[in-house]
C-alpha cells in the first residue's frame, strides 16, 4: 500500500481539527480522545507532537489568531494598533469559545509577532520603553472585553421608567435604545488611544524639558 503524499498527523492538521471541535462544542470538545476519534488515530497518537492538551489548546489558539493580519509597518504606530484591534476582534467574534482560554494561557493575546511589530514602532516614535507594555496591555484587554460581549444578550434590560434622571430625560433615553456594539467599540477604542497619546506626549515633554 503506498504511503500517504503527506502525514496524516501533523501539528497543524491537530490544530486545525481541535479549532473546529471548539467552535463547535466549546472547550470541553476538545479533549484528546474527541481529536483523535475526529482524526481516526488513538490519542497516544496525539503526543508525538504535543505534550499536553494545554500544548494542543495553545497550538488552537495560535491557529485562529493567525488569521489576524499583520501589522503595516509604513503605518504610525496608532494606525497599526486600531487595524490589530479590529482584527483581533474578528477573531474573538468568529471563535467566542477560545476567549477563556486565551485569557488562562496566553500571556500576550496579540501574538508574540504582533507585540514584537508594535513594539518596535512605539519604540522609533519615542515612546518611553517602560510604558510600551502597558499601552499595549490596556489594549489587549479593552479589546478581550469588547470581542467577549460582542454579541453577549443581556437577561435583564433596563427599566422603562428611570426617576433617578428625570431632570436628564435625554440621558435616559439613549440607555433605553439599544446600543450599537461596533459604534461602542470604535469610539472606546478612539478614547483609549487619545488618551494614551496625551499620555505619552505629556511624559515626552518632561523628559525633553529635563536638565541635559
Amino acid at each position: 500500500m503506498p504511503r500517504p503524499a503527506e502525514p496524516i498527523l501533523t501539528r497543524e492538521r491537530i490544530a486545525t481539527v481541535g479549532l473546529r471541535l471548539v467552535d463547535a462544542n466549546g472547550l470541553d470538545g476538545l479533549s484528546t480522545r474527541l481529536v483523535a476519534a475526529e482524526m481516526g488515530v488513538s490519542s497516544a497518537a496525539l503526543y508525538y507532537h504535543f505534550t499536553s492538551k494545554d500544548d494542543i489548546l495553545n497550538a488552537v489558539i495560535d491557529k485562529a489568531m493567525r488569521s489576524m493580519h499583520a501589522p503595516d509597518p509604513t503605518l504610525h504606530w496608532t494606525d497599526q494598533i486600531k487595524a490589530m484591534s479590529f482584527s483581533y476582534r474578528d477573531v474573538l467574534i468568529a471563535h467566542p469559545n477560545l476567549a477563556p482560554a486565551m485569557v488562562r494561557l496566553t500571556a500576550r493575546r496579540f501574538g508574540s509577532r504582533v507585540i514584537v511589530s508594535l513594539a518596535r514602532a512605539m519604540a522609533i516614535d519615542g515612546v518611553p520603553p517602560r510604558l510600551i507594555p502597558t499601552v499595549l496591555s490596556s489594549i489587549e484587554l479593552y479589546v478581550l472585553g469588547a470581542g467577549v460581549t460582542a454579541q453577549a444578550h443581556y437577561e435583564k434590560p433596563l427599566s422603562a421608567t428611570m426617576s433617578e434622571l428625570d431632570d436628564f430625560p435625554e440621558v435616559a433615553d439613549a440607555l433605553l435604545n439599544a446600543q450599537n456594539s461596533e459604534e461602542s467599540f470604535v469610539e472606546g477604542l478612539q478614547a483609549l488611544m487619545t488618551g494614551w497619546r496625551a499620555r505619552i506626549a505629556s511624559l515626552q515633554s518632561e523628559r525633553s524639558a529635563e536638565p541635559g
